[in-house]
């Protein structure tokens, strides 16, 4: 899941877009998705609701 993660953030900030999730909050995500206690819709939600927009 981290080199997913990074990948995705990659992506996004090649797009224009940037992630503002905290270095904890992002650690909590990748644990929780390791470990099974996170959904792929919770995943999305995380991502929704820390993604910075392009200038």
């Amino acid at each position: 899941m981290r080199t997913a993660f990074a990948v995705a953030d990659i992506y996004l900030r090649l797009s224009g877009f940037r992630l503002t999730l905290s270095d904890e909050e992002a650690f909590s995500l990748v644990v929780g998705v390791a470990q099974c206690h996170q959904e792929v819709g919770d995943v999305a939600k995380a991502f929704r609701q820390h993604l910075d927009p392009p200038p």
